[in-house]
């Protein structure tokens, strides 16, 4: 809907993977940097090392493939959780935004919720605007020209 990619923007680094401490995410995140057998032979390790696995392969390290544009799921768009027990943020606002959209769509008459709702504050588009402070010969003037908005 934006198109907008988060990987132009972020990349993980430290500060991102020392805060994560759920395992069940680490080990899909793993599986999604590093493949799914990568994700199944360490199932078992600890966080510490599933946290190095991931680096690994953001950074090329080892010889490893370096998995380019990655971003963690809740930072996509649309957003979405690694598990079903709910509590990312920006999942839980994209359906809000979603929810409000459709409300505004069912409002405005339109099925998509995409078509812009009249705004009461265009007609303030048809106000005059100033135009300058600065007198011909550039020293400040008390009068204000004005333009008609465009």
């Amino acid at each position: 809907m934006l198109g907008l990619s988060m990987a132009d923007w972020w990349q993980a680094d430290d500060a991102f993977l020392d805060g994560l401490r759920d395992r069940e995410v680490l080990l899909a995140m793993v599986a999604e940097v590093a493949g799914e057998q990568i994700a199944a032979a360490n199932a078992k390790e600890k966080g510490k090392t599933l946290k190095a696995i991931i680096r690994a392969h953001l950074a090329s390290e080892g010889g490893r493939t370096k998995k380019e544009g990655w971003v963690p799921r809740w930072m996509a768009f649309p957003p979405s959780a690694y598990t079903p027990r709910g509590g990312v943020g920006t999942v839980a606002a994209h359906a809000r935004a979603m929810a409000a959209m459709e409300d505004v769509g069912q409002d405005a008459g339109e099925s998509d919720g995409c078509e812009r709702a009249s705004d009461p504050t265009d007609s303030a588009l048809d106000a005059e605007v100033p135009l300058e402070l600065v007198g011909a010969d550039g020293s400040p003037s008390d009068q204000v020209t004005t333009q008609q908005a465009a």
